[in-house]
């Protein structure tokens, strides 16, 4: 069985966020192997495995207990699973046990985890697991922040011309960015806890505090941005919601009238963090990303959070209080003789290498299993998936609906339709499958660069 005419299927969560890391990867298995992959956001990924096929599926993190379900099914119908990581900047080194699915995760039978750093490594031995599975973690890096390493990738997409062209910055003397950390704002708090509590079984301490601080940074640093931007005119100030956020509508009201702020959403992050001249964020990825393109960042504690300040903040952030102080920080302009350069050992702790290279050992990794897959494996998986469609198709609920000619997605249950009666309408498309031509055009575009 060739190379090529085996599959990989990559979980692509966010695609703003995730995409041109994971297409990256999909980049370099097909133009050195003819390796086919796909890009899908994370429901529905039994049935995309239905009609793929594939040997490999490449998975962002175990948080969530369908994720692990997920992990365990495929590998028993004879998908190899792998764990790339989306995620891995922690205050502390214990917040990645949930991430690679501790404390059962060598129940799953994952086949690699490739993992940012050895920091991870280590959590994993300290924990207790035996030395075959810890030998399953390998440190590749990762691939989403290739783009912002590699010499080669760094002009990649677009030019700081276009990005004022598409924005209309023609009359704006300075470019600051906000980058949120408040995913589930909007959202009620019996539906985060429910989320949390029976999804992922998180404490209940652990999520009161997670969505009191959500709420209150919410409120807090949107109207900082605001008046920050009211007064200074000659600033475009642009609000960069997270890409997990649902309720984006919640901005329009907060930011009506004032035309310097730009709210950017389901867009990838990298243009603003590289055309910016300061990044404003709490405990946020962005605050790395920034540092490894050179950008001053400020770390925004206006208010006695539940999650404290990162340590790396205190020695790399220009850590600011409150709006006056952030106010006068902005026209003084100090940070343009902000120096990044004692904070490369710290990047490199988290990132592993700075080489701008993880999607190549990311895609070796995958090549290792797909070399190892033979026609057997296949024949195995197309008959178990087979067994497993005859199951789903003999359930007594999917009769019902089959028998009443009513989609299967359909709930019975008169509870489901009460709450979507006066639930809140989500308003964020990130959550999409990426189409076919969406990835061959970004592949026709890589060959400039790689």
């Amino acid at each position: 069985m060739n190379l090529s005419e085996k599959k990989v299927l990559f979980i692509t969560t966010y695609k703003a966020r995730d995409f041109e890391g994971n297409a990256l990867v999909g980049y370099y298995l097909y133009k050195n192997y003819a390796v086919e992959s796909q890009f899908i956001h994370g429901y529905s990924v039994k049935q995309e495995i239905e009609k793929l096929k594939p040997a490999v599926l490449v998975m962002d993190h175990l948080v969530w207990d369908h994720k692990k379900e997920l992990a365990f099914w495929a590998n028993s119908v004879g998908v190899k699973v792998v764990l790339l990581f989306t995620e891995g900047y922690y205050k502390d080194i214990s917040s990645f046990d949930k991430i690679f699915g501790h404390p059962n995760a060598d129940k799953l039978n994952v086949t690699k985890y490739l993992v940012w750093n050895n920091q991870m490594v280590k959590r994993v031995k300290d924990l207790d697991y035996s030395d075959e599975f810890s030998q399953k973690m390998i440190v590749t890096g990762s691939p989403r922040f290739d783009f912002l390493t590699n010499t080669s990738l760094s002009s990649f997409g677009f030019s700081k011309l276009d990005f004022i062209k598409k924005y209309d910055l023609q009359d704006y003397k300075e470019i600051i960015t906000y980058m949120s950390t408040t995913p589930y704002q909007g959202y009620s708090f019996e539906k985060f806890y429910s989320r949390y509590k029976k999804k992922a079984n998180f404490s209940d301490e652990i999520i009161r505090n997670f969505y009191d601080d959500n709420q209150k940074q919410f409120r807090n640093h949107t109207t900082i941005i605001k008046k920050l931007a009211v007064s200074n005119p000659e600033i475009v100030f642009f609000y960069k919601s997270h890409p997990s956020e649902a309720y984006i509508s919640n901005y329009e009201t907060v930011f009506e009238g004032v035309n310097n702020i730009k709210l950017i959403s389901n867009e990838n992050v990298r243009p603003f963090l590289q055309y910016s001249n300061l990044v404003i964020q709490r405990n946020c990825t962005t605050a790395l990303e920034s540092w490894l393109l050179g950008k001053p960042v400020v770390q925004l504690d206006d208010a006695d959070y539940n999650s404290k300040t990162y340590k790396e903040h205190l020695d790399y952030s220009y850590l600011i209080n409150n709006l006056e102080e952030l106010d006068a920080f902005i026209k003084s302009k100090e940070y343009q003789n902000w120096n990044v350069d004692n904070v490369t050992i710290f990047l490199e702790g988290i990132f592993g290498k700075l080489d701008g290279l993880a999607y190549k050992r990311v895609a070796d990794e995958i090549v290792m299993i797909l070399e190892k897959w033979n026609e057997t494996d296949q024949t195995n998986l197309e008959n178990n998936l087979l067994k497993y469609r005859k199951e789903v198709d003999t359930r007594f609920m999917n009769r019902v609906k089959d028998f009443l000619r009513l989609d299967r997605k359909t709930s019975l249950r008169p509870k489901v339709y009460i709450k979507r009666l006066f639930r809140k309408k989500k308003n964020n498309s990130n959550e999409v499958n990426i189409e076919p031509n969406e990835v061959h055009e970004f592949y026709n575009k890589l060959n400039d660069f790689v």
